[in-house]
């Protein structure tokens, strides 16, 4: 899995970019990958690993600027990684929302990820997002695997959704 995503991650960064901006790609799934597993097994996405990666990802995404000598996507990655922050804190806050604290944190940095790119990969990703869980759900659900109580890792249909979106569109290009 860690391979695959990796690859994917490279290939769709690479063509346009220094070899800065997909070595961090690389390093942000391999965490992708991690963050993934131990949320389908522990329902958690560990503080742990979530929290240094905050002023990591932010410090690894102002050297891809430097590298690049453009600006604008450091600042988009910031304020992008603030929004869905915010946006996924408010669906935590609802009664019944169903997000944790963990998917909170989470979306943060793949806003961070998704925003250095563009404003489109932050809305392609959490489009997905929100798509891939509630297929999940309905699957869950209808497989009588959990109830509509039940808690689901909702962080591997994050994860998935904004990788797909830094690696589909180039995909589709091909095309």
């Amino acid at each position: 899995m860690t391979a695959l995503l990796t690859a994917g991650l490279w290939w769709a960064t690479a063509p346009d970019h220094s070899p800065v901006v997909p070595a961090v790609h690389v390093l942000a799934g391999c965490t992708m990958v991690v963050l993934g597993f131990i949320d389908l097994d522990v329902h958690r996405l560990p503080d742990r690993i979530q929290l240094p990666a905050y002023p990591t990802l932010a410090t690894l995404l102002a050297i891809c600027s430097l590298v690049e000598s453009e600006w604008t996507p450091f600042v988009r990655a910031l304020v992008a990684g603030v929004a869905l922050f915010v946006l996924y804190l408010v669906l935590a806050l609802l009664p019944g929302g169903g997000i944790g604290f963990g998917d909170v944190k989470l979306a943060g940095l793949l806003g961070m990820l998704l925003g250095w790119h563009s404003w489109t990969h932050v809305l392609q990703g959490t489009m997905a997002t929100f798509l891939i869980g509630g297929v999940v759900a309905v699957a869950l659900l209808a497989l009588r695997r959990k109830g509509a109580r039940d808690e689901f890792a909702y962080g591997p249909p994050m994860l998935v959704g904004a990788a797909g979106a830094i690696i589909v569109p180039p995909l589709l290009a091909l095309l």
